[in-house]
């Protein structure tokens, strides 16, 4: 049974099940949302505005047996929302973080025995996916999602409501939680000027992207291309954000550096990218429509200072 499979699964990784639901298995008590403390707790109060939120959210268990949590940590499945404490009230500006979810999704089940905490580590600057924030607020003209949040003081709120794959029952919590607000403050960015090395390499990387792309066989567009399904007008960042989703590099977190048109009849970009800790240089044009082509390289390794 494919049922026997997973639990299998769960058995070789270490992680402890309750009973199967199978046909024989008698449907039990659905736990309360009450049998499970939810809180929250910021982990960088104040923070620039080229960095993200992080937070830790512990899930304590006050019920008399054992509790399972189904995809606990997917972070990027709970809501969201964030009031600029700036404004005057019912003008606060509500933003939702948007994760841009893709098809590689994450499956786990968490367990936590009666007087057991589970500690769910959240750092924004590190995403499972990019993601951006979308306003929630009465508008009379389109407000554009935001990668940033602006400088200023906010108030997060939290709502966590856990799906569980078996319907009703089996010991599993499903909420939903609303923990404590969390408050932060986001300052002006100190703006860092590159030093000629960095700017050395991005140039070598720019470089190495139009030699690749003048390859007169072509071959540089073997393979596949992520699906970037944006508009004709869409920025670079947008399309690097997409294409950062869209590509398995190990990392989610990137920070566009440097960008040079490549020109030609399709009018290829190349844009040099910190994705984790890794240089990468990525080439981009419109295939339409609704298409942007992307591909990441590896940078070039910069010269070995002499010793």
């Amino acid at each position: 049974m494919l049922w026997h499979a997973i639990l299998a699964g769960y058995l070789c990784a270490g992680v402890a099940v309750g009973a199967p639901p199978d046909s024989q298995a008698p449907a039990q008590t659905e736990i309360p949302p009450s049998a499970v403390t939810v809180s929250a707790a910021t982990k960088q109060p104040v923070f620039p505005a080229d960095c993200q939120p992080t937070f830790t959210v512990t899930f304590k268990s006050n019920w008399t047996d054992y509790i399972n949590l189904y995809d606990v940590k997917a972070y990027w499945n709970w809501e969201l929302r964030l009031y600029d404490l700036g404004k005057p009230a019912g003008l606060d500006n509500p933003w939702r973080v948007q994760f841009e979810k893709n098809t590689m999704g994450f499956t786990a089940m968490d367990q936590i025995k009666p007087g057991e905490s589970l500690a769910v580590d959240v750092d924004l600057n590190d995403p499972a996916y990019t993601f951006q924030y979308v306003y929630q607020g009465a508008q009379n003209r389109p407000v554009q999602p935001l990668r940033h949040l602006q400088p200023g003081r906010y108030r997060m709120e939290l709502t966590i409501t856990l799906k569980p794959p078996f319907g009703p029952g089996y010991h599993m919590y499903v909420g939903p939680a609303t923990p404590n607000a969390l408050t932060f403050t986001v300052k002006r960015a100190v703006a860092q000027r590159p030093t000629p090395e960095q700017v050395k390499a991005w140039d070598q990387a720019l470089d190495s992207a139009a030699a690749i792309v003048n390859d007169r066989y072509g071959l540089w567009q073997n393979g596949t291309s992520p699906i970037v399904d944006l508009p004709k007008n869409a920025s670079t960042e947008d399309i690097v954000a997409a294409a950062v989703n869209g590509t398995i590099l190990g990392s989610k977190a990137y920070k566009v550096l440097k960008a040079r048109a490549l020109g030609g009849p399709d009018r290829k970009t190349a844009v040099v990218v910190q994705v984790g800790k890794d240089l990468k240089v990525m080439v981009y044009f419109y295939a339409g429509p609704h298409f942007w082509w992307t591909r990441f390289y590896d940078a070039p390794a910069p010269p070995k200072q002499p010793s």
